[in-house]
């Protein structure tokens, strides 16, 4: 296994080492200052977010779409890995048997990535 993954889209490392041009294959990780419900009722949940994208040269114009990449709180994925028992460092590959390929499922099905890594970015544990 000579690439492990840590939770990146697309650039090994980029998560560490933030540098442009930005794309969909190399993101600037952009920070949440506004998270705010807009609806009061009903199943959907409407969002207002502000993201902070000083830095990074961007320019965001009224229209432009922004890709959104969740992740589970680390105190949760630490709390799962000591209910299970589970060395969350261990680096484990995975095969995608279902045959449907979203850009992050290609990512985690193709490359080794540490057990706290797929609990972080790759699964919904609320």
């Amino acid at each position: 296994m000579n690439k492990v993954f840590t939770g990146e889209i697309g650039r090994l490392k980029s998560f560490e080492v933030q540098k442009p041009p930005f794309d969909s294959k190399n993101p600037f990780l952009a920070p949440v200052t506004v998270n705010r419900k807009l609806n009061k009722a009903g199943d959907r949940h409407l969002m207002h977010l502000q993201l902070d994208i000083t830095g990074s040269k961007i320019r965001y114009e009224s229209g432009d779409h922004v890709a959104v990449f969740p992740t589970n709180d680390c105190e949760l994925v630490n709390r799962l890995g000591e209910v299970l028992g589970m060395d969350l460092d261990v680096v484990i590959s995975l095969n995608n048997l279902d045959g449907i390929s979203l850009p992050t499922q290609r990512t985690l099905a193709t490359e080794s990535h540490p057990f706290n890594t797929i609990m972080k970015s790759f699964t919904d544990l609320l």
